[in-house]
C-alpha cells in the first residue's frame, strides 16, 4: 500500500536551467521527500512527494551556507540526506532531507578535496561514499559521507557521474571526447565506449547518466544530439528516443537523468526547455514537470 503524502500547501514554483536530479534510493520511506532537482538558474533545490507534487524549496544566490551559485548537481544517500555540487562557490553541501543546513567542504583549488567548478555528484546506496566531477580539474574525486577525502582519480572533462548500487562499478560521462567510461568505485579502469557522431552508440556532449539496478543498463543525456540513449552495462547500445523541440519527448539539451527502482520510469531534465520530462524505462513519454 503507498504512504499517504504529509498533508501541507504545495507552493507554485517555475524552473530555470534544471541540472542535477535524484530519487531518493530508500524505497521504503514514501514520507521522505523522494525527487530532488538542481534548479540552477534560480540556485535552490526543489522537492517533491513520491507522486511528484512539490513540496518546499530551498536556497538563494550567495556564498553563505544553504545558498548557492549555480547548483548544478544533487545526490541522495540512503538516509535521505540531500548532496549539492555548489558549482561555483566550489563546494559540496549536505543537507537533511528536509533542507536544514548539515555541513559543506571544498574551497577553489586543485588539492586533494578542492574543486574548480564541481559539477556530477553521485552517492553509493550501500557504503554511502560520495563521488563527485571535479570538472576543471579533469578529474574524480572520492569522500566518506561525512566529506573525508578518500582518493582521487585523473579522468575526463565530465558533466556526469552515476554508481551502480548493486557492484562496486561507476560511470562518467567524456564531454570532450564523447565517451562513456567505466571504473570501479577505486578508480581502477575498466572500459570506455562511444565516439562523436550522430548514429546510434555516438554522442555530443554526453553529460548526465543512470543506471537501472535491476539490468545494469544505462541511460544517457546526448545533449547536444537532443536525446536520450540506452546502453547495456558493458555499453552495447540498446535504444534511443528524442529530437530537438519543446513537444513532449523532445529536448533542448538534456542534461541530467535518474531512475526510479519503484517504477523503473526515468526523468530527464529538459535544460534549454525549463521542464522535467518522465519516460518509461523503453522511452514512451509519461508526463512532465511543470
Amino acid at each position: 500500500m503507498e504512504t499517504s503524502e504529509p498533508k501541507r500547501d504545495f507552493l507554485s514554483f517555475t524552473l530555470s536551467l534544471p541540472s542535477g536530479i535524484v530519487i531518493n534510493p530508500n524505497k521504503s520511506n514514501l514520507t521522505q521527500g523522494r525527487l530532488f532537482i538542481a534548479d540552477s538558474g534560480n540556485d535552490r533545490i526543489l522537492k517533491f512527494t513520491q507522486n511528484n507534487r512539490f513540496i518546499e524549496k530551498w536556497g538563494s544566490s550567495g556564498s553563505d551556507n544553504g545558498n548557492f551559485k549555480f547548483p548544478s548537481g544533487v545526490g541522495v544517500d540512503f538516509s535521505g540526506n540531500v548532496f549539492v555540487t555548489d558549482t561555483y562557490n566550489h563546494r559540496i553541501q549536505k543537507f537533511t532531507n528536509n533542507g536544514e543546513f548539515i555541513k559543506s567542504w571544498g574551497s577553489y583549488g586543485n588539492n586533494d578535496g578542492q574543486f574548480i567548478v564541481p559539477s556530477a555528484i553521485a552517492i553509493h546506496s550501500s557504503s554511502g561514499d560520495v563521488f563527485v566531477t571535479d570538472s576543471l580539474n579533469y578529474r574524480i574525486q572520492k569522500f566518506t559521507n561525512n566529506g573525508e577525502f578518500i582518493k582521487k582519480w585523473k579522468s575526463i572533462y565530465s558533466f556526469g557521474v552515476a554508481v551502480h548500487p548493486n557492484s562496486d562499478s561507476m560511470y562518467a560521462s567524456d564531454v570532450n571526447y564523447d565517451k562513456i567510461k567505466k571504473f570501479t568505485t577505486d578508480g581502477d579502469f575498466l572500459l570506455e565506449f562511444g565516439t562523436s557522431g550522430k548514429e546510434n552508440g555516438k554522442f555530443d556532449g554526453p553529460q548526465g547518466i543512470a543506471v537501472d539496478p535491476n539490468t545494469g543498463n544505462l541511460f544517457v543525456a546526448d545533449s547536444k544530439n537532443y536525446r536520450i540513449q540506452k546502453f547495456t552495462a558493458d555499453g552495447i547500445y540498446i535504444d534511443s528516443w528524442g529530437t530537438f523541440g519543446t513537444g513532449n519527448g523532445q529536448f533542448d539539451r538534456p542534461r541530467g537523468i535518474t531512475f526510479d527502482i519503484n517504477t523503473c520510469n526515468v526523468y530527464v531534465t529538459d535544460y534549454g526547455n525549463n521542464r522535467i520530462q518522465i519516460f518509461t524505462d523503453n522511452g514512451d513519454f509519461i508526463s512532465k514537470i511543470p
